[in-house]
Formats: structure tokens, C-alpha cells, sequence
């Protein structure tokens, strides 16, 4: 759950807010996104193999990166603004009730829930598999 706000907040709001700048360059726009994603995520296991390196505890390490994921977010936050003529959903673009029951809202709410964990997953794990590929561990790191 925790992990599933943190997407929310810093992966989903920047992401529509670039979209709705640049609506013509959809793939470029989400490219660079999800390429900052990762980066994030490459980054931070580098730092947090040095911060291990010094014997900082693990709970005492999320706390920090909590605090600092929090300020960073809401500092973020600040610059995420739409532009003047983006649409404003009308009442009659709202979702009917019978979207909720369709199979085409299932299929993307299962398709984003296997593509989002898988790309979790090795997010998560890629110094293991770098290492396991024979990628020296510093630079897997």
C-alpha cells in the first residue's frame, strides 16, 4: 500500500501533468518519465549500498529516506501545474457506472497491476542481476 501511494504521488501526477503539456508527444513525454522512474530507483540503491556501508540500521535508513521523499515530493509538488487551456472534464465525460463492469476495465486494471510489479521486481532487484550476469558489484550498484 505504502508503495502504491508513493507511485500515486510521484510517478502518476508528474506523468499526467507532462502529458497535458505536451499532448501531441505522448511517447516521448511517458518515455522520459518512466526513464526518470528507473533512474530514481538505480540511484537509490547505489546511495543506499554507501549509507549501509557507514552501519546505518534499516529502520533508522527508511526514515530518513521517508523524510527526505517527503520534502522532496512536496517541493516537486509546487511546479506541477497545468496549462491554461487544458480540458476540464464536463459532466458528460464522466464515467458511467457500467464502465466499472466492462471487461475492457479489467483488462487495464490487470494489465497495469502485472506490468507495475514486474517492473518493481526488477527494479528492485537489479544489482542481483547484473552481479549474476557478471557485472562487478560496484558498478552493478
Amino acid at each position: 500500500m505504502i508503495s502504491g501511494c508513493g507511485i500515486g504521488f510521484g510517478y502518476v501526477c508528474p506523468m499526467v501533468t507532462a502529458l497535458s503539456w505536451y499532448p501531441n508527444k505522448r511517447g516521448l513525454v511517458i518515455g522520459f518519465v518512466v526513464a526518470g522512474f528507473g533512474a530514481g530507483a538505480i540511484l537509490l540503491t547505489m546511495v543506499t549500498e554507501i549509507v549501509f556501508s557507514f552501519s546505518m540500521e534499516v529502520w533508522e535508513w527508511f526514515a530518513w529516506l521517508g523524510l527526505g521523499y517527503g520534502i522532496i515530493l512536496l517541493l516537486g509538488a509546487q511546479w506541477l501545474v497545468l496549462p491554461a487551456e487544458a480540458s476540464i472534464s464536463t459532466s458528460s465525460e464522466r464515467l458511467r457506472p457500467e464502465f466499472w463492469k466492462g471487461r475492457h476495465f479489467w483488462a487495464l486494471i490487470i494489465g497495469m497491476f502485472c506490468g507495475t510489479c514486474a517492473g518493481l521486481l526488477v527494479i528492485g532487484n537489479l544489482k542481483p542481476i547484473g552481479v549474476n550476469w557478471g557485472i562487478p558489484s560496484g558498478l552493478a550498484a
